[in-house]
């Protein structure tokens, strides 16, 4: 007894004399069963921060299933703006009260970029500006789940081709490199143009083996690609814009970052999914 109590004693003495010296006792590990894995320690969330709610892919590919095929200019654009709402809804109310407006005028707005891009194409606008639950989702989602967001258009995408509804035409050119499908504008082509569909169609393999006709349908307008700002980099699973310092030059690019969202901000109470909303699933029918 004497001597376990001595023991005790010296490494009393020993953890005071650490402390003593500003050296931190030794962390306790507890020690398992073979075979039995350790928890990783549980990650630090500096005090007063939000964690951003995560969305199901479920969730996400019902968000991304009507516009999943798109050209992937008209995506660069649509994602960024889709994280300011409240620019989306004011822009498309403006250009209702100024039809036939000069370019300058639209450029002296207090609204993001790739906002004023989608003011040339109002039925895109007037999308996403009717649907703001939907729209919200979808911003929220790329701010925060980019990559999922990025890989569901992607699965989108190679579903529409499994069925036989999504390849090239005079209007679009669907490449595949790797495992990425491109949706771009014809080599020559000077507009962009923005595909209707219906996602209830263009993605369910035929019952008879035919590709349903006309699946994916186009208008006769388009949007000037000389508007075009934002590119989509699928290798890792980005959005570029031009940089807003001159001092790199008029070509310099850098990842997108949502200025419209504030951090950790919840997703709305309803998403709007394109089962819910016929007005999403069919623009422009």
């Amino acid at each position: 007894m004497k001597r376990t109590r001595s023991v005790y004693f010296a490494a009393a003495l020993l953890a005071l004399s650490l402390v003593s010296f500003g050296q931190a006792p030794p962390e306790t590990v507890r020690i398992l069963p073979p075979g039995v894995p350790v928890a990783p320690p549980a990650p630090q969330v500096p005090p007063g921060s939000v964690v951003a709610p995560q969305l199901t892919e479920s969730q996400i590919n019902d968000l991304t299933a009507c516009i999943a095929l798109y050209p992937d200019a008209l995506l660069a654009e649509m994602l960024p703006a889709s994280t300011s709402v409240e620019e989306v809804t004011y822009a498309d109310r403006w250009v209702e009260q100024h039809p036939g407006a000069e370019e300058s005028a639209m450029a002296s707005l207090p609204v993001d970029a790739s906002v004023k891009f989608l003011m040339h194409y109002p039925t895109v606008l007037k999308m996403l500006a009717e649907h703001v639950d939907w729209t919200q989702s979808l911003g929220m989602a790329f701010a925060y789940q980019r990559p999922q967001v990025m890989g569901s258009v992607q699965q989108w995408r190679a579903t529409a081709v499994a069925s036989g509804h999504l390849f090239s035409t005079p209007q679009q050119d669907v490449l595949k490199q790797g495992a990425v499908i491109l949706i771009q504008p014809p080599a020559q082509a000077k507009v962009l143009y923005v595909p209707t569909y219906d996602p209830a169609v263009v993605y369910l393999k035929p019952t008879g083996g035919r590709p349903v006709a006309n699946a994916i349908t186009f208008g006769t307008d388009g949007i000037a690609l000389t508007l075009v700002q934002n590119d989509l980099d699928w290798r890792v699973q980005e959005v570029h814009v031009p940089h807003t310092d001159p001092q790199h030059g008029s070509g310099a690019r850098v990842v997108f970052e949502p200025s419209g969202l504030r951090p950790g901000a919840p997703y709305p109470a309803r998403v709007l999914t394109p089962q819910q909303d016929r007005k999403v699933l069919m623009l422009g029918h």
